[in-house]
């Protein structure tokens, strides 16, 4: 079954309204530009190596790349991840590909400004293929990208609550991936200026509702309240 794309536009409501928030003390945000690959601006070593020289108690990523290497990428994610402090994801100006799965690593997920998103199947370029080719070979190739990409649309479907079989439709139309659907999906929370700001108050905001007010699924989810906690640690509990 072909599953269709959200036409509805993000939620808006007065609380986007506001100064700019600063990040509370304690907070390194980690700049992730260019390419992703072992000998690029974006590799395990490089982000190993500024960690490792900074103190925080809060990782904050600031993520504008085009993508790259799957396998670096993975790298840094599982990494990113093994962080023992909250971690936040951003990103500007473009996040495609493998950036995509970067800015997943966040429990708080936002953009700001113009973005580009775009998750799609992975590929392997024609130099990359032996100058002889036979079916068997071809065969095995295109299972190995079929696991790659089932792998990544499950990192998406774990980070969301969200199910896996959109991400999977999604990734294959090819098509940048409207803020409506990010929003709606569970991949972002929050959009600077058009969509309201993410609150450690909101769990208990929900909690103190009465039962017949309807909330979208993605205000009342885990993935949104675990946004919720990261964002007191990012800016602070007020």
């Amino acid at each position: 079954m072909q599953m269709k794309k959200f036409q509805q536009k993000p939620i808006v409501t007065t609380a986007q309204v506001g100064s700019p928030r600063e990040f509370a003390a304690g907070v390194f945000c980690l700049e992730l530009s260019g390419a992703i690959g072992e000998d690029q601006p974006i590799s395990l070593a490089r982000v190993r190596n500024t960690l490792a020289v900074h103190d925080f108690s809060h990782l904050h990523l600031k993520i504008n790349s085009s993508g790259g290497d799957v396998r670096e990428g993975q790298r840094i994610y599982e990494y990113l991840r093994s962080q023992p402090v909250p971690v936040s994801s951003e990103a500007v100006e473009k996040c495609l590909s493998m950036a995509m799965v970067l800015l997943a690593v966040g429990d708080f997920r936002l953009v700001s400004g113009e973005v580009t998103l775009l998750n799609h199947p992975v590929h392997r370029p024609r130099e990359t293929l032996p100058q002889a080719v036979t079916a068997p070979i071809l065969r095995a190739l295109a299972d190995r990208l079929d696991e790659i990409d089932d792998r990544i649309a499950h990192v998406f479907a774990a980070r969301t609550g969200y199910p896996v079989e959109w991400f999977i439709s999604e990734a294959k139309t090819e098509d940048h991936l409207s803020i409506a659907d990010a929003i709606q999906s569970g991949l972002l929370h929050e959009v600077t200026g058009l969509t309201q700001r993410v609150h450690p108050s909101w769990p208990d905001v929900v909690k103190a509702l009465p039962r017949d007010v309807y909330l979208p699924r993605h205000l009342r989810s885990a993935n949104y309240y675990c946004a919720c906690r990261c964002v007191a640690s990012l800016y602070g509990a007020s």
